[in-house]
């Protein structure tokens, strides 16, 4: 438009004929549509052609970016894989000798605690009815001596019985410091006929030579090896 424009001033400035001037006007407008026409065209191809070649080039671009990124993050997530299991398997190896020399040594000095105090707690238990077995046995057979009539007797209907009992008695009077059972014991070895057999279950001689052991353990751990059954009745005598 401005171009038709100017033809027609450049008419209006040169010739001064009507069908010059319409001429050129049409012409003018003609120029102007065809220009603004092929420009148009042309301005859109040329905005094509660059969206077509910025596009594909932006598809390299992006295609080129992916596969620098992914390989880019294919190295740091192996490398970061990597370093986290060395320094993961470095700390549960450290962990795990810690752990293993800790309850090594904890569980070892608590069994051995525990060890210490089951056998002193056993040790105070049997020791405590050791002495209660001694004491009940060493009265009863004071007071079966003193008093016959009032004490009920130590019986045995089975010679199994006697034996055990034989045996649990002298093991209990030498494995303690009680005295009244080892009194009790020699009186009964030197005088059976002061303890009947119904009050004392080895009072008499046969029994007691029966069941007894043949060695005495005597005088702070020294053997002294003594006879039992008459020898000891003919010492008293003399």
């Amino acid at each position: 438009m401005y171009l038709s424009f100017f033809f027609i001033l450049i008419f209006f400035s040169y010739s001064r004929s009507s069908i010059l001037f319409i001429f050129l006007f049409f012409l003018s407008i003609y120029l102007s549509i065809y220009l603004s026409i092929y420009l148009s065209i042309y301005l859109s191809l040329l905005i094509i052609y660059l969206s077509i070649y910025l596009s594909q080039s932006a598809h390299y671009l992006s295609i080129y970016l992916s596969i620098s990124v992914c390989s880019l993050s294919i190295y740091l997530s192996i490398y970061l894989s990597i370093y986290l299991s060395i320094s993961v398997c470095s700390l549960s190896i450290y962990l795990s000798i810690y752990l293993s020399i800790y309850l090594s040594i904890y569980l070892s000095q608590s069994v051995h605690y525990l060890s210490i105090y089951l056998s002193i707690y056993l040790s105070i238990l049997i020791s405590l009815f050791n002495l209660y077995f001694c004491l009940f046995f060493s009265l009863h057979s004071l007071f079966a001596f003193l008093i016959p009539s009032l004490i009920p007797p130590i019986t045995s209907s089975h010679p199994s019985t006697r034996r055990f009992l034989t045996s649990l008695i002298l093991n209990a009077s030498l494995r303690s410091d009680d005295i009244w059972l080892y009194f009790s014991t020699n009186i009964s070895i030197i005088l059976p006929q002061s303890f009947p057999s119904k009050y004392f279950p080895f009072s008499s001689e046969a029994s007691f030579s029966t069941f007894a052991p043949r060695s005495l353990l005597f005088d702070n751990g020294k053997r002294k090896h003594v006879s039992v059954g008459k020898e000891m009745k003919c010492e008293d005598q003399l």
